[in-house]
């Protein structure tokens, strides 16, 4: 779409421009004082050049300007959008993996009882039917797990549809999300947003096109230059002229004004679709303001939770030695700590969504990615794929290469799939039987 306008745009401008015109014609026939009737050939070339058309030329240079940097913030606005994509999948695949490692904690922790429980019962401490209760504990955590990991496969696999790779490892939430996160407090600019900057271009675009449209109504003022020649007797008639034109044209079925109509119907349209994406833009901020809150404060809440669970598992297994508590109440107490961690995760990952909204909202995420220090160097690094190709040892792999993908961020306006590909390319060039693997992990900024 930007080529498309740049095109408009140089056409536009090309008005400007002197305009050379021709004719050659081959014919038969007379002419005052040619002697009768004859085969000839007559020949004109001629320099046309604007001198004034009242803004018509103006206005239709204004509106491909305005078109072309419209286009050129919908696209930023894509870019946008395609970022929010990337870091909500990879919000999802990291909230699941997240969810995983919580559900191996809870299996170990269930297994550190069901090893007591045993204990106990082997010294006639409890009963047998205690350790059949730890049994099926720890055999619901393990399908907890088993839920948990089928979450993360399906995540990752969405992950992999978006950016092209495979990772094994992602950056924690937390990481991210404090990178993301926007102060609730402060009043962004939310004008500055590709998406409304787009929507004020169209408007000006629609402006300069209905003064245009009012100037084409009227003449324009031309200077000319023009020689003419024959061959034959025809030669009499052959002149040269230089003057001033006066030009135009007009339509009895009233197209200049119909024209103008469209025009200013444009623009109402375009003025109410800038109306419209700024209440869009401002309810989007305040809802995900309102929701990056309502998480933290989850978040927070659900810690506390957390530790006085586990202040309350321990007083659970001291009262079930004493027999003074059940061993339903010790095991009850460490599932409520398992889901309590859960629900951390998963209100974090709640917030990161909420906060990429509210960037995309107000314009401005993929700068903050670009600019944002990776690593523990605390340089600033803008987001660049990087494909290096090394040889592995025979003891190592049996390939003769294996090439490795490796990412400072998987985020970018254009696709990684191109990236990948062009990878692939470069590989199967430097020997058969290749293998593609993705780096051991990657780093989100």
């Amino acid at each position: 779409m930007i080529a498309r306008r740049q095109a408009d745009l140089a056409l536009a401008e090309a008005d400007r421009w002197p305009v050379i015109q021709y004719g050659v014609g081959p014919g038969y026939g007379g002419s005052y004082g040619g002697g009768g009737n004859q085969s000839a050939l007559r020949a004109s070339l001629g320099i046309d050049q604007l001198l004034w058309d009242f803004g018509a030329s103006r206005g239709r240079i204004a509106a491909a300007t305005d078109m072309e940097a419209a286009a050129r913030f919908n696209r930023a606005d894509t870019a946008e959008k395609v970022a929010q994509a990337a870091l909500s999948a990879y919000a999802d695949a990291a909230a699941a993996g997240e969810r995983q490692d919580a559900a191996r904690q809870a299996i170990a922790a269930m297994r550190q009882v069901r090893e007591r429980i045993g204990q106990r019962v082997r010294a006639g401490l409890a009963n047998r039917s205690d350790l059949n209760t730890a049994d099926a504990a720890l055999r619901r955590a393990e399908l907890d797990a088993q839920e948990a990991g089928v979450s993360a496969d399906a995540a990752m696999s969405r992950l992999i549809e978006l950016i092209g790779i495979a990772a094994s490892r992602l950056t924690p939430l937390r990481d991210n999300y404090e990178m993301i996160a926007v102060d609730a407090q402060a009043e962004p600019d939310l004008e500055a947003a590709p998406a409304i900057q787009a929507a004020v271009r169209a408007v000006d675009a629609a402006a300069a096109r209905q003064e245009s449209a009012s100037a084409e109504l009227l003449p324009s003022i031309n200077i000319g230059i023009s020689r003419s020649v024959s061959t034959g007797n025809y030669s009499a008639n052959d002149s040269t002229w230089i003057g001033l034109l006066l030009k135009g044209s007009f339509s009895v079925g009233g197209a200049g004004w119909q024209r103008v109509a469209a025009a200013r119907a444009d623009g109402e349209a375009a003025r109410q679709d800038l109306e419209a994406r700024r209440l869009q833009a401002r309810i989007d901020w305040q809802v995900a303001r309102r929701d990056q809150e309502g998480a933290r404060q989850r978040l927070d809440s659900l810690g506390e939770v957390a530790a006085l669970w586990r202040t309350t598992r321990d007083l659970y297994w001291d009262e079930y030695i004493l027999d003074k508590r059940s061993l339903g109440d010790v095991i009850y107490a460490e599932r409520e700590i398992h889901a309590a961690r859960a629900e951390q995760i998963q209100a974090l990952a709640g917030a990161l969504a909420a906060a990429l909204k509210a960037r995309v909202a107000q314009g401005g995420l993929i700068e903050l990615l670009e600019n944002t220090p990776t690593g523990n160097s605390g340089e600033r690094k803008p987001m660049e794929e990087k494909m290096a190709f090394s040889e592995n040892s025979a003891a190592a792999d049996a390939s003769p290469w294996q090439p490795r993908l490796r990412l400072s961020t998987f985020l970018q306006p254009q696709p990684l799939r191109a990236v990948w590909k062009t990878g692939q390319r470069q590989a199967s060039a430097a020997a058969q039987g290749l293998r593609l693997t993705a780096a051991r992990e990657i780093r989100l900024p």
